[in-house]
């Protein structure tokens, strides 16, 4: 997004899940910690997301971001995607989310998040340097599960929104 990633290298993190049940997801182990009291207060945003070709494909995920010495922090909080046909249910679409601002870094996530039109935890932090001279921004790729549903890399990733301090 700002052409400077080679300041701060690009980190993409897969992550494992242990616990992954009923289409839940809550990443855990390396990285800093942020306790519940820093996010306390910090607006939830909704971010939507439409399938390139298929209308009736839609993502939301709820985060929130904050600024606080010299870093742009976000961390997701819950998804909903829905399916087609309705009806049909889809247990392995991917969600992954990347922030950018003098750096970037990606969490991708396990291939079983749930398309079932309800809502689910889904909690990843990211957090990389800001220096205000750059934009900072956030956005997610889903790949939604299901016949003929796939549109590759490029074509997944939804809008960037700007981060605002």
């Amino acid at each position: 997004m700002n052409g400077k990633a080679d300041k701060e290298n690009l980190v993409v993190k897969y992550v494992l899940a242990d616990d992954f049940k009923d289409g839940s997801f809550v990443a855990r182990g390396e990285g800093e910690e942020l306790f519940d009291s820093f996010w306390e207060g910090v607006e939830v945003f909704t971010y939507h997301h439409r399938h390139l070709r298929v209308p009736e494909l839609t993502g939301q995920v709820e985060y929130q971001y904050k600024f606080d010495s010299g870093r742009v922090y976000v961390r997701t909080l819950r998804y909903f995607l829905t399916s087609r046909p309705s009806n049909k249910y889809w247990y392995r679409a991917n969600i992954d989310v990347q922030l950018e601002s003098y750096g970037s870094q990606r969490v991708n996530s396990p291939d079983a998040m749930s398309q079932n039109a309800q809502w689910h935890a889904y909690s990843v932090g990211l957090s990389v340097v800001h220096d205000p001279v750059f934009r900072a921004g956030f956005k997610i790729r889903i790949e939604y599960d299901g016949t003929n549903n796939g549109v590759g890399e490029r074509d997944s990733w939804g809008n960037v929104v700007d981060l605002i301090p």
